[in-house]
């Protein structure tokens, strides 16, 4: 599966994987004009409808779904704290701009008719007007409207790690500082049934919030942690300060 149009995954790249075994009828490229576009094609294939065209609409019958959460599309820190959890629950992340969500991002709401959506992270990523027009265009009572959000990145984590305290079996921990630990480490975690943690640079005491957090998480059913990436982004120091919280 290649997600991503040429401009990310290259014909190139296609035709290496063909030539290791993986045939053009055995690749599926799910992507869309923009980031949006994309993010919106992945959650429709998910549910198995038809994607989206170059005019954003989609067509077929709309469906329930339980939930979906919706993070920036400018940066990576808060789609990647429900990134592991998304991927357990099966629910789609959608990406929005701040201040107008973006149409295609729209399109697959009013087709997959989520029971709640999650808005990850502050109105400084996601305003109250984003928030508002969701909420009238749906026609969602309050509380199917969730925000988790927190003051920093790792706050925004905790948030996270607060709403779905005890559905882990295992926790996973990677640097928040850089995207591609928690990306990759994401699809493992959800095959555990595991939550990725993003970690701040230095230590986890500056931020009480997701201490806290962390340790709740620690004391419920979870019996076993990762570690994604090496020392230089996760030292051993981190990791001792985390052995203290379980």
């Amino acid at each position: 599966v290649l997600l991503g149009g040429e401009g990310a995954l290259s014909q190139e790249i296609a035709a290496r994987l063909a030539a290791l075994g993986w045939s053009e009828d055995r690749q599926i490229r799910v992507s869309g004009a923009n980031r949006y576009a994309t993010a919106a094609n992945i959650a429709l294939t998910m549910a198995g409808k038809p994607i989206l065209d170059k005019e954003a609409s989609s067509t077929g019958t709309t469906s329930s779904l339980e939930a979906v959460a919706i993070a920036t599309g400018s940066n990576f820190p808060d789609a990647l704290s429900i990134a592991s959890i998304a991927g357990s629950k099966k629910m789609p992340i959608l990406l929005t701009e701040p201040n107008k969500l973006p149409q295609e991002t729209l399109t697959v709401l009013k087709t997959l008719k989520p029971q709640q959506i999650y808005l990850i992270g502050g109105e400084g990523v996601i305003s109250s007007t984003v928030q508002a027009q969701i909420q009238e265009e749906l026609g969602l009572t309050p509380d199917r409207l969730q925000r988790l959000a927190g003051d920093s990145r790792y706050d925004t984590m905790a948030a996270v790690l607060e709403t779905f305290a005890g559905e882990s079996k295992a926790l996973c921990f990677a640097t928040g500082q850089e995207f591609p630990d928690a990306l990759a480490g994401a699809a493992l975690a959800a095959r555990l049934q595991a939550t990725v943690i993003l970690l701040p640079q230095g230590s986890v005491e500056k931020y009480p919030r997701l201490k806290e957090a962390i340790s709740q998480c620690s004391m419920a059913a979870v019996t076993k942690a990762y570690i994604f990436g090496g020392e230089g982004v996760v030292s051993e120091e981190r990791i001792q300060e985390l052995k203290s919280l379980f």
